[in-house]
């Protein structure tokens, strides 16, 4: 169609794409994913050696590694242990210490951030987190090598290649697959679960279903956001059994097992509906099954809803958030929308709208695309409703879908002329983007605010300053021998573990007149400084340097 290598072939809509397209042999492409998840891999690990413990590391590491010495899973009840407990898997080979009567622990109420830190801080600290950091990194890159699969699988090989290239360069990507966190976890498997129900219903095969129901019991199992999964799973069901066209494949209808394996072999709605409802009862109950087995099969059947109801006691009553300036205790219902905005490579941000044209284009057949934006648009209605304002971190699943719909715009930067000249400098943009902020990826921010300099303008926690940089900080204070500060320092780590020697102080003492000397005060202390008592350290003060973008330094 009006040149494009895709066209609107029934079938190619249907089916996963086989072919590895011409000019790139089969060879040469493993060779460019190969080397794209390295290059990756690399950013990841080379960030992650000099960062300290992240606010919420200290919670969930120890926690997963508990669980998995006694089974017992209460710290932090209102999140699935499966995350932690991944995380936690290289210590067990470690035997780090583990006190079992700390009071924390034994006492109600237990106190995950306590226990933690006393897990963490009595052992070699940097040495679990390098290996309770592995596993994230490892599902991040199995997620990034189902990008690449996916987006191939739809709109060929430049589109599968140009999808991973999106994944391995984003700097928000890049920095969450650096912290033991579960957010990275929830976005691979709920992807994975996503790209197998997808080939269950366009293929069919016992193969596809069997997948999806274990990868979505993956995702129920990694934080409890997943739970907008099922539901989308039959949204995109129902969607399949009125739309899908037949596909050539129509053999499989005279056996019940047949017909279960493969709903859409049937012609008629009504043939297809009953085959579709029992194939998604098998994948949930599946799915049920993970769930059961990750928790140790716990006696209460209800076990999943009430840790659903804990999620609300995360939140503080009254916290003024924060966005643009502003201070609102109960947020806004765009603040996710403005965080992916300006936390987000401008490149890919013009690659969506330039997808959605390119799909309207040709023809807007939009039952396959059903699979990427449906479930990317429940996320970010769910999390924009019901979610605390405190990170883009919070909407990462929705990336890789959205890195997989941008890709199929490969095809327009393959023209001669103004479409090559733009590929070009698009992809020159979006590649340089993680070495200008290197090592700093948490603190990304696009140009449309000025870069990370002026990210505590609009916003923070972890969008800019989540503890990680205590490590950064004590080369700071070597590099420039000072050894007489005060600090405030946002964060679970312990300034004194990493040799930083500093008064520390609190956040009301940043209302009252300093006496003379060196501050460091985190990003997210100085905002919270306006916030609770009206006072602006950045106008009143002489900032002498920032460090990470976390860690302000005034000389009063």
């Amino acid at each position: 169609m009006n040149g494009d290598p895709e066209g609107d072939d029934p079938q190619r809509m249907t089916a996963p794409m086989r072919g590895s397209g011409p000019g790139c042999p089969n060879a040469a492409r493993r060779c460019l994913v190969a080397a794209l998840l390295t290059l990756f891999a690399l950013q990841v690990i080379l960030t992650s050696r000099q960062t300290s413990p992240a606010y919420d590391e200290v919670a969930i590491l120890p926690s997963g590694y508990l669980f998995l010495k006694t089974g017992q899973w209460h710290l932090i009840a209102e999140h699935p242990p499966l995350i932690p407990a991944l995380s936690a898997l290289p210590l067990l080979a470690l035997k780090p210490r583990l006190d079992l009567t700390d009071p924390s622990w034994t006492r109600e109420p237990t106190n995950v951030w306590i226990f933690g830190s006393n897990f963490l801080f009595t052992n070699d600290a940097d040495r679990l987190l390098f290996w309770g950091r592995l596993p994230v990194l490892l599902l991040s890159l199995l997620l990034g090598y189902f990008v690449h699969r996916w987006a191939t699988e739809l709109y060929g090989v430049g589109a599968g290649l140009m999808a991973l290239l999106l994944y391995a360069f984003c700097p928000t990507i890049i920095a969450h697959s650096g912290f033991t966190s579960h957010d990275v976890g929830l976005s691979c498997f709920f992807t994975l679960s996503l790209y197998w129900l997808w080939r269950f219903m366009t293929g069919g095969t016992w193969h596809n279903l069997l997948w999806s129901g274990l990868l979505l019991g993956c995702a129920l199992s990694s934080k409890t956001p997943a739970f907008i999964l099922p539901p989308v799973f039959v949204g995109l069901m129902l969607l399949a059994v009125w739309r899908y066209p037949r596909p050539e494949r129509a053999d499989a209808t005279t056996a019940a097992a047949a017909r279960l394996s493969f709903p859409l072999a049937a012609h008629p709605v009504r043939d297809r509906l009953l085959p579709s409802l029992a194939a998604l009862a098998l994948i949930f109950l599946m799915a049920f099954g993970v769930l059961y087995t990750v928790y140790l099969f716990p006696k209460d059947p209800l076990f999943y809803v009430k840790a659903g109801l804990l999620a609300p006691r995360l939140h503080v009553p009254n916290y003024p958030y924060y966005l643009m300036g502003q201070f609102r205790a109960e947020g806004w219902w765009y603040y996710f929308l403005v965080a992916f905005a300006i936390k987000t490579p401008i490149p890919m941000l013009l690659l969506i709208p330039l997808a959605l044209w390119h799909w309207r284009r040709q023809g807007g057949q939009w039952i396959r695309e059903a699979y990427l934006l449906l479930p990317a648009l429940a996320h970010l209605i769910l999390i924009s409703a019901l979610a605390d304002p405190l990170g883009i971190r919070y909407l990462l699943p929705i990336y890789p879908l959205l890195f997989i719909f941008a890709s199929r715009t490969a095809p327009l930067f393959r023209r001669r002329g103004a479409g090559a000249a733009a590929g070009i400098v698009l992809a020159t943009w979006y590649l340089f983007t993680p070495f200008r902020i290197y090592p700093d990826y948490l603190a990304y921010f696009n140009e449309f605010v000025g870069g990370p300099k002026h990210g505590i303008e609009y916003l923070d926690d972890s969008n800019i300053d989540w503890g990680q940089n205590l490590k950064r900080l004590r080369r700071y204070l070597d590099a420039h021998r000072i050894d007489k500060v005060k600090l405030l320092y946002f964060g679970t780590g312990r300034p004194d573990y990493y040799g930083i020697r500093a008064e520390p102080i609190q956040l009301a003492d940043l209302a009252r007149t300093p006496e003379p000397g060196i501050y460091i005060i985190s990003a997210n202390a100085l905002v919270r400084a306006r916030a609770y008592f009206k006072i602006d350290w950045l106008r009143r003060y002489e900032l002498v340097d920032v460090i990470g973008y976390s860690f302000y330094v005034f000389r009063v």
